[in-house]
Protein backbone atom coordinates (compact mmCIF):
# COMPACT_ATOMS: atom_id res chain seq x y z
CA UNK A 1 0.00 0.00 0.00
CA UNK A 2 1.12 3.27 -1.32
CA UNK A 3 -0.27 6.70 -0.37
CA UNK A 4 -2.19 8.41 -3.82
CA UNK A 5 0.72 11.65 -3.10
CA UNK A 6 3.37 9.29 -3.25
CA UNK A 7 2.95 6.68 -6.29
CA UNK A 8 5.50 6.99 -8.89
CA UNK A 9 4.79 4.58 -11.69
CA UNK A 10 8.36 4.33 -12.77
CA UNK A 11 9.70 3.55 -9.69
CA UNK A 12 7.10 1.09 -9.46
CA UNK A 13 8.05 -0.70 -12.70
CA UNK A 14 11.86 -0.53 -11.02
CA UNK A 15 10.90 -2.33 -7.85
CA UNK A 16 8.89 -5.00 -9.61
CA UNK A 17 11.67 -5.62 -12.33
CA UNK A 18 14.37 -5.82 -9.66
CA UNK A 19 12.38 -8.05 -7.52
CA UNK A 20 11.58 -10.63 -10.20
CA UNK A 21 15.27 -10.42 -10.88
CA UNK A 22 16.49 -11.28 -7.23
CA UNK A 23 14.12 -14.60 -7.49
CA UNK A 24 15.36 -15.12 -10.43
CA UNK A 25 18.75 -14.89 -8.65
CA UNK A 26 17.74 -16.49 -6.27
CA UNK A 27 16.43 -19.74 -8.51
CA UNK A 28 19.45 -20.17 -10.14
CA UNK A 29 21.48 -20.05 -6.78
CA UNK A 30 19.41 -22.69 -4.64
CA UNK A 31 19.15 -25.11 -7.70
CA UNK A 32 23.47 -24.80 -8.06
CA UNK A 33 23.34 -25.15 -4.37
CA UNK A 34 21.04 -28.30 -4.78
CA UNK A 35 22.44 -30.15 -7.30
CA UNK A 36 26.21 -30.00 -4.88
CA UNK A 37 23.81 -31.33 -2.30
CA UNK A 38 22.76 -33.86 -4.04
CA UNK A 39 26.69 -34.48 -5.67
CA UNK A 40 28.05 -34.43 -2.70
CA UNK A 41 25.39 -36.94 -0.74
CA UNK A 42 25.89 -39.59 -3.86
CA UNK A 43 29.19 -39.64 -3.54
CA UNK A 44 29.47 -39.94 0.25
CA UNK A 45 27.21 -42.30 -0.03
CA UNK A 46 28.99 -44.25 -2.49
CA UNK A 47 32.32 -43.91 -0.68
CA UNK A 48 30.62 -45.21 2.61
CA UNK A 49 29.76 -48.43 0.60
CA UNK A 50 32.60 -48.80 -0.98
CA UNK A 51 34.91 -48.79 2.34
CA UNK A 52 32.00 -51.77 3.46
CA UNK A 53 32.96 -53.14 0.66
CA UNK A 54 36.83 -53.32 0.74
CA UNK A 55 36.60 -54.00 4.56
CA UNK A 56 34.49 -57.30 3.87
CA UNK A 57 37.15 -58.09 0.86
CA UNK A 58 39.95 -57.33 3.10
CA UNK A 59 38.78 -59.86 5.91
CA UNK A 60 37.87 -62.41 3.55
CA UNK A 61 41.45 -62.18 1.92
CA UNK A 62 43.30 -62.09 5.10
CA UNK A 63 43.61 -65.26 7.36
CA UNK A 64 45.39 -63.50 10.75
CA UNK A 65 42.61 -63.81 13.34
CA UNK A 66 43.20 -60.47 14.84
CA UNK A 67 44.61 -58.59 12.19
CA UNK A 68 40.83 -59.53 10.19
CA UNK A 69 38.98 -58.39 13.44
CA UNK A 70 41.08 -54.93 13.68
CA UNK A 71 40.07 -53.97 10.30
CA UNK A 72 36.32 -55.08 10.81
CA UNK A 73 36.41 -53.24 14.00
CA UNK A 74 37.80 -50.00 12.94
CA UNK A 75 36.81 -50.10 9.28
CA UNK A 76 33.11 -51.22 9.55
CA UNK A 77 31.81 -48.15 11.24
CA UNK A 78 33.55 -46.02 9.57
CA UNK A 79 31.84 -47.68 6.62
CA UNK A 80 28.15 -47.48 7.53
CA UNK A 81 28.57 -43.83 9.69
CA UNK A 82 30.06 -42.68 5.95
CA UNK A 83 27.19 -43.97 3.75
CA UNK A 84 24.35 -42.84 6.37
CA UNK A 85 25.66 -39.41 6.28
CA UNK A 86 25.65 -39.09 2.71
CA UNK A 87 22.04 -40.18 2.51
CA UNK A 88 21.60 -37.48 5.45
CA UNK A 89 22.86 -35.26 2.94
CA UNK A 90 20.67 -36.46 0.27
CA UNK A 91 17.40 -36.70 2.09
CA UNK A 92 17.72 -33.98 4.68
CA UNK A 93 19.50 -31.44 4.10
CA UNK A 94 18.17 -30.85 0.45
CA UNK A 95 15.06 -29.99 1.94
CA UNK A 96 15.59 -26.68 3.36
CA UNK A 97 17.46 -25.62 -0.27
CA UNK A 98 14.35 -27.11 -1.48
CA UNK A 99 11.70 -24.73 0.68
CA UNK A 100 13.51 -21.82 -0.24
CA UNK A 101 13.57 -22.67 -4.49
CA UNK A 102 9.96 -23.53 -4.44
CA UNK A 103 9.39 -20.28 -2.32
CA UNK A 104 11.79 -18.06 -4.98
CA UNK A 105 9.47 -20.14 -8.47
CA UNK A 106 6.17 -18.66 -6.86
CA UNK A 107 7.69 -15.50 -6.47
CA UNK A 108 8.76 -15.39 -9.91
CA UNK A 109 5.21 -16.07 -11.07
CA UNK A 110 3.76 -13.27 -8.68
CA UNK A 111 1.76 -10.40 -10.03
CA UNK A 112 3.43 -7.40 -7.99
CA UNK A 113 0.94 -4.98 -7.48
CA UNK A 114 0.93 -1.63 -5.21
CA UNK A 115 -2.38 -0.35 -4.58
CA UNK A 116 -2.93 2.93 -3.31
CA UNK A 117 -4.79 4.66 -0.80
Amino acid sequence: LIPKAKTNDTDEKIINSRLHHYFHNQVDHFQSKLKKLVKKGIFITIFGMAIMFLTATLISIINEKFLSNLLAVILEPTGWFTAWYGLDQLFYNTSDSKEILDFAKKMIAADISFDRY
